[in-house]
């Protein structure tokens, strides 16, 4: 997508086409003319919103499902395929190598050859390596099937932060990313107590496992389908907006971008995306750490059924959706990012630290419900900040690369998870490294408030 900006005489541009904005952090977040004229438009704000963001984050659900219902598999899979808990540890960490190695060059394809063709690609090839996982026999054959699921699922999230930035300036783009977001946390409360019924029922002979791998894959084929047949590229191959509509949306976006002119080199630029991953970084050694072992975790401090974890499970996830869409609605209207970051990064840390060190269920599952909400509330504010530093023709690669560098975690919180438990013999410690990580999130989100500058890339 082409991107215009306005002259400035002190705006510099450097070899590589990267220009930094020298204001302070408190400017990413000020009100921009544009983003008015969007807001007061209430209709078409809506219509872009339900057009395009419900049906992703269904997509982004049956993503979320595909990759963590191994943690309910794991409850009969592991005695089967003879995987010890370091070796599903490291099955679940495997699905990030893939998905590490391509997100960037996915999300480039993605910006060269279009949302619509590329999202509705990678959403049946991802759906078709999930359900593969229901036929794996050995534990050779399993760690294949997690790194091509990442390898195919990688290039959605980056995607999809990138084509909100087509559509929606950074004034109402919090509460679209946590709409959007929610869905991550909802694929738990669904997936949860469907993924622990299915465990204990068949379909053509096969195990339970297998049928839920099975099950939960077809609809992902389903919408990967539905995708090229609903999405549009961006506004100006909309049939579904007017010419007005396409016009007004085209200039808010326009003068957005002249208005946040910048200035600066190269290696800011570097440094303010490298910053960025290794925030993310932080976040998701939580985010999965947890994620891939709550039904594990439960089964061990209670005792209890397939079902019922399921439905344990499921609490958690259930309040995160609704607290990540109130603070992130919170944080739009107050205009600040860093600190909501940093107090959501610090609520996670509580939980797990509560949850860590007590044994009764209730205590555990209420450390968790904070941990949750502190977890997806701060990816929420996040991945507002890539694409409102990052913009133009080195988008695609900057937000693919905090992705990617960010999701490293992902191999290491479930593999971390794995080692601990098997070096000590019980979950205790794993959660406690995951409460540290999560407070070095909040007090990295603090320090970038006082000291990072806003990043602008011109294209």
């Amino acid at each position: 997508m082409a991107n215009r900006y306005g002259s400035q005489s002190s705006a510099a541009v450097s070899s590589e086409g990267v220009v930094l904005d020298p204001l302070a952090a408190k400017s990413l977040t000020r009100d921009v003319a544009g983003d008015c004229m969007l807001m007061n438009n209430d209709a078409l704000v809506r219509k872009v919103i339900w057009k395009i963001v419900p049906l992703l984050a269904l997509i982004y659900l049956l993503s979320f499902l595909d990759r963590v219902n191994i943690g309910f598999a794991a409850l009969t899979m592991n005695a089967d395929l003879h995987l010890t808990a370091n070796e599903y540890g490291r099955a679940a960490g495997l699905f990030f190598g893939g998905y590490i190695l391509f997100a960037v060059p996915a999300n480039l394809a993605m910006h060269r050859w279009g949302a619509k063709l590329w999202i509705s690609t990678i959403t049946i090839v991802w759906g078709l390596v999930s359900l593969s996982s229901a036929f794996v026999s050995t534990p050779t054959e399993f760690y294949v099937v997690r790194f091509l699921l990442g390898s195919a699922e990688s290039g959605f999230l980056p995607a999809v932060m990138l084509y909100f930035t087509y559509w929606f300036p950074p004034k109402v783009r919090g509460r679209i990313v946590a709409s959007f977001f929610s869905a991550a946390p909802l694929s738990n409360v669904v997936g949860a107590p469907v993924s622990g019924w299915l465990l204990n029922h068949s379909i053509m002979g096969l195990k339970g496992w297998q049928s839920m791998f099975l099950l939960e894959a077809l609809p992902t084929v389903a919408f990967g389908i539905v995708a090229g047949l609903w999405l549009s590229d961006g506004p100006q191959t909309a049939k579904w907006l007017s010419a007005t509509e396409r016009n007004d949306l085209r200039r808010v976006l326009d003068e957005n971008r002249q208005t946040q002119l910048p200035h600066s080199s190269a290696s800011g630029f570097k440094l303010a995306v490298w910053i960025l991953g290794l925030q993310y970084f932080l976040l998701v050694v939580g985010l999965y750490g947890f994620g891939f072992w709550a039904p594990l975790i439960f089964q061990s401090v209670g005792h209890l059924s397939a079902q019922t974890i399921g439905l344990f499970v499921a609490i958690p996830y259930l309040a995160a959706a609704l607290c990540m869409y109130v603070w992130s609605r919170h944080s739009d209207r107050h205009g600040e990012r860093f600190i909501h970051l940093s107090v959501a990064a610090f609520l996670a840390a509580a939980g797990f630290l509560i949850a860590g060190f007590s044994t009764s269920l209730p205590v555990v599952v209420l450390g968790f419900v904070l941990a949750t909400c502190g977890i997806y509330s701060a990816c929420a504010v996040f991945w507002t900040l890539p694409s409102a530093l990052v913009q133009g023709a080195a988008a695609a690669s900057a937000i693919g690369f905090v992705n990617s560098l960010g999701n490293i975690a992902g191999y290491v919180g479930p593999a971390m998870m794995g080692e601990l438990r098997t070096s000590t013999g019980g979950y205790s410690m794993g959660i406690n490294v995951m409460a540290i990580s999560l407070l070095l999130a909040a007090a990295l989100a603090i320090g970038l408030r006082w000291t990072s500058k806003p990043v602008i890339t011109g294209g």
